[in-house]
């Protein structure tokens, strides 16, 4: 009788072991993640991240006229390296927009594949302003800036890049 007494006494240590090491495992996940939340920079929180943001010295807002629709490219790509993910392909759709008074650089629409992960949804960088959408809803934003440019209406692309990290392209029409 204490044979049995003495296996359920050690079955219950065990048990309380388990769930303490599960506990304090979860305990652990939710500190990584809470670390890494939006907002929270700290030195140890930027070397945990995935890649290292360039962020502007100042707030900046670009807004920008759209006068007419450029060239469109489409971009189908993987990488085949003999892996299962070599059947997974990405595709990219680039709408060129014309600018209006003669402003200088370029101005584009960025539509990326569910599978792609895209870390910024609106940028500036050498002298071009891009706007990033799921490939998703291309069909019925074009069919609404070509309509909205048929009109004559006022179309705007708007970008707000902000020092925290925010980023934010807004299509006006």
């Amino acid at each position: 009788m204490s044979n049995l007494a003495e296996n359920h006494f050690m079955l219950k240590r065990i048990m309380l072991l388990l769930m303490m090491g599960s506990t304090l495992s979860l305990l652990a996940q939710r500190e990584e993640v809470d670390m890494n939340t939006p907002g929270v920079l700290t030195d140890a929180t930027l070397q945990k991240r995935a890649f290292k943001a360039a962020q502007p010295t100042e707030d900046k807002v670009e807004l920008i006229d759209v006068v007419g629709l450029g060239q469109t490219t489409y971009t189908a790509s993987n990488v085949m390296d003999g892996s299962v993910k070599s059947f997974e392909h990405s595709m990219r759709i680039l709408v060129a927009l014309n600018m209006g008074g003669n402003k200088p650089g370029a101005c584009q629409l960025v539509f990326y594949s569910a599978a792609e992960k895209i870390q910024q949804a609106a940028s500036a960088e050498n002298g071009t302003v891009s706007i990033y959408y799921p490939i998703s809803v291309y069909e019925s934003l074009r069919s609404r800036l070509e309509q909205a440019l048929i009109a004559r209406k006022k179309v705007q692309v708007k970008v707000t890049l902000k020092t925290t990290g925010f980023r934010e392209g807004v299509l006006i029409f």
